[in-house]
């Protein structure tokens, strides 16, 4: 969903704003909605997905807190965290895994995510852990991609042709 689309409410005689990204009310509203669509009473792992850096990560985790404190989830999760957010968040409530994008050509994670993780004992879910598709097709990736296919942009062919060699 493009930013300019997402839907925005002003909450308090502050003016804060949160988006669906950023939890509050309208994040409060998504887990009700997910909580029916699975027909079960509790979610067990309920992320953020994504940061909305216009709400301070303090407010979305303690309004997760207070999902958990209801019953309606067991753990919470980021997606796409810093090193710092992480820890931020965790001194509000504890997180209990962290998704991230880990995968042999992209370990820039290692530096701080992982070694964060590790020390608070927060558990990784990698996704693309085969390279957004690239380890395991290799040069055919760029020949089976439609035109409008987001990869697009991360794969050059020269770069490819050279690490097929």
């Amino acid at each position: 969903m493009a930013a300019s689309t997402l839907r925005r409410i002003r909450l308090g005689s502050q003016g804060l704003e949160v988006s669906a990204q950023g939890l509050g009310c309208m994040g409060m509203a998504a887990c009700e909605a997910s909580l029916k669509r699975l027909d079960v009473d509790c979610i067990d792992l309920y992320y953020q997905h994504r940061i909305d850096t216009r709400v301070p990560i303090e407010v979305s985790i303690g309004e997760l807190k207070k999902l958990v404190e209801e019953g309606k989830i067991k753990y919470v999760g980021l997606s796409e965290a810093s090193a710092s957010t992480i820890r931020r968040a965790h001194a509000v409530h504890p997180i209990t895994a962290v998704q991230l994008e880990w995968s042999l050509w992209s370990r820039d994670v290692e530096a701080e995510i992982v070694p964060t993780c590790r020390e608070l004992g927060i558990g990784i879910v990698a996704y693309s852990p085969l390279g957004r598709g690239f380890l395991s097709a290799g040069s055919k990736l760029l020949e089976n991609l439609s035109k409008d296919d987001f990869r697009k942009v991360f794969f050059l062919l020269i770069n490819i042709i050279r690490c097929s060699l």
